[in-house]
């Protein structure tokens, strides 16, 4: 494990910790085990081996997010919106999580808060903005978003049928 932590990094890790952690990394296809995961992101934590930058929160935010420790990823994704500068990732990712748990006011805020900081970052930010303005009555509002998530992503079939619904009123 060592020679191939060594190997795939291009240098030797420190510890024997470093070394499971750039193993782990590398191998993350090979390696699904919920246990192993836990044990490498506690020894990141535990033993500082990963600097806390913004892809770090926002790597290991996903990876709790996919094994349902959405708290957890949460408070990741918030302290990834904390370093500056702010990826509109982290933005996006906490709206998605506020959007899962019906805050709907809450999704909107960091929503727009990813959109102005990237436009085109993705069409289903602008569908669930329309959504929202679309149940707040604001129609007007609901059409424009729409229009630009179709326009980031033509082939959206939701995106249609919120048109055509909207069309058809």
């Amino acid at each position: 494990v060592c020679a191939l932590a060594t190997e795939r990094a291009g240098r030797a890790p420190d510890s024997p910790a470093g070394k499971w952690l750039i193993f782990g990394i590398e191998h993350s296809r090979d390696v699904s085990s919920w246990l192993y995961w836990n044990t490498i992101v506690r020894m990141a934590k535990r033993y500082h081996l990963v600097p806390p930058d913004v892809e770090y929160y926002l790597n290991t935010g996903a990876v709790l997010e996919r094994r349902g420790e959405v708290e957890a990823a949460e408070a990741l994704y918030k302290r990834a919106v904390a370093v500056a500068p702010v990826p509109p990732q982290a933005h996006k990712n906490l709206g998605d999580q506020a959007y899962a748990h019906g805050d709907h006011e809450g999704a909107r805020v960091q929503y727009e808060k990813a959109v102005k900081l990237s436009p085109r970052l993705g069409d289903d930010i602008y569908l669930r903005l329309g959504t929202m303005a679309y149940k707040s009555n604001d129609r007007d509002v609901a059409l424009l978003l729409w229009r630009r998530a179709l326009g980031l992503n033509p082939h959206n079939d939701a995106v249609r049928s919120n048109l055509d619904m909207i069309s058809g009123e």
